[in-house]
């Protein structure tokens, strides 16, 4: 399959159309974004966005590259904080995507149609408005998804900066009744130390000194019990979320209510 190079940034950006969808060989993509690691990088992303790709290097050998389409472009550079990801992307999104998917090829629209004949010519204009279609239904679909999120992402935004702590029975009501997302006591306990936030000891739950650090938990020092023969002994101390842990929480449990809400 011919490769089409784009070149953005002094960097050659190679592509192939593979089943008419454009993807991007990864080892070029990673070079614009700074990131050394490719093959590292290749193995976070799932297998319905990346595959190998024969490519011919330029000694003429036939190599298999990895290479992603265009949802696993959009997975690797959102996940990148370097200050190129942002124009990159841009780039991609309003020049290069766009002519791939009218023409099938980079370059001169005017050069490639005059080549065609009509009827060819007739074939992709009907071709371009059906895509066009078709990412409009996506795109209201996409408004509606977020319209039906916009409501319970507000109610936890304020959660974030809120004052003081909430102990952990009334952080799960907090949690189901503001965020959305239903929990109870118990369960947000094992979520919180499948987290690493807390530990268990004999005596009850302690929060990890990182957690506390972190202003996403906090302590409350319990009196000692007295024993019947007049001994002390130590209670394990109270377990406060924040409003910065329940903010965290409300990201961790996020993608469970995104699913509940668009199935």
């Amino acid at each position: 399959m011919m490769l089409e190079v784009f070149t953005y940034a002094d960097v050659q950006i190679r592509t192939a159309l593979i089943d008419g969808e454009p993807w991007f060989v990864l080892a070029d993509v990673a070079a614009v974004l700074g990131i050394k690691e490719v093959s590292r990088l290749a193995s976070r992303l799932p297998g319905g966005v990346r595959q190998a790709h024969p490519i011919v290097d330029s000694l003429g050998r036939t190599q298999q590259a990895t290479v992603v389409s265009e949802a696993g472009l959009y997975r690797v550079v959102l996940r990148s904080d370097a200050p190129s990801a942002e124009p990159f992307i841009g780039w991609v999104t309003d020049d290069v995507l766009p002519t791939i998917r009218r023409t099938g090829r980079y370059g001169s629209d005017v050069d490639m149609l005059t080549s065609l004949p009509s009827s060819r010519v007739l074939a992709l204009a009907a071709e371009a408005a059906k895509k066009a279609e078709d990412a409009e239904a996506r795109a209201l679909a996409a408004e509606e998804t977020a319209a039906q999120l916009e409501a319970p992402a507000a109610r936890w935004l304020d959660i974030a900066g809120a004052a003081g702590d909430y102990a952990v029975d009334h952080a799960a009501k907090v949690l189901a009744s503001r965020a959305g997302v239903d929990v109870g006591r118990n369960r947000l306990f094992k979520k919180m130390a499948d987290l690493g936030w807390i530990y268990r000891q004999p005596d009850g739950w302690h929060a990890y000194q990182t957690a506390i650090g972190s202003g996403l938990l906090a302590e409350r020092i319990n009196q000692p019990r007295v024993l019947e023969d007049g001994r002390h002994r130590a209670v394990a101390p109270t377990i406060r979320i924040t409003g910065k842990g329940i903010d965290r929480l409300v990201t961790e449990y996020l993608p469970q209510t995104t699913l509940a809400v668009n199935p």
